[in-house]
């Protein structure tokens, strides 16, 4: 599942030991909040993905759960939108791939498809 945080509070832990965001103890921990629009594992929708940590309410919130294939199916009956996801996932993809075996995580943010408004 893709989550996005509709309001409170999330520490997500990962383990990072041998990983390139090793920080010389056994987990590192995040704080995410609804302010910045957050979610977590968007990799889930374009690729097989297996969760790479732990995501626990630190405070009462909500998360809305996005599953992959109902993503899909939905975009299958509208072409444009279906064709904007599948250009995306296609680019998202490929930034993963740049990016294999470095630190991969469920919070996954490229610059690239950042919009700085």
């Amino acid at each position: 599942h893709l989550y996005f945080v509709k309001e409170g509070w999330f520490d997500f832990e990962m383990d990072v030991v041998g990983s390139v965001l090793s920080t010389g103890t056994e987990q590192l921990c995040v704080r995410v909040t609804s302010r910045a629009r957050n979610w977590l594992s968007e990799a889930a929708l374009w690729v097989k993905w297996s969760h790479r940590g732990k995501c626990k309410a630190s405070r009462e919130g909500d998360l809305l759960a996005v599953k992959p294939a109902q993503f899909a199916k939905v975009l299958s009956i509208h072409p444009r939108p279906w064709f904007f996801a599948r250009n995306y996932g296609l680019f998202f993809v490929n930034l993963l791939n740049d990016r294999s075996g470095h630190g991969l995580t469920d919070i996954t943010i490229f610059q690239e498809l950042v919009d700085d408004e």
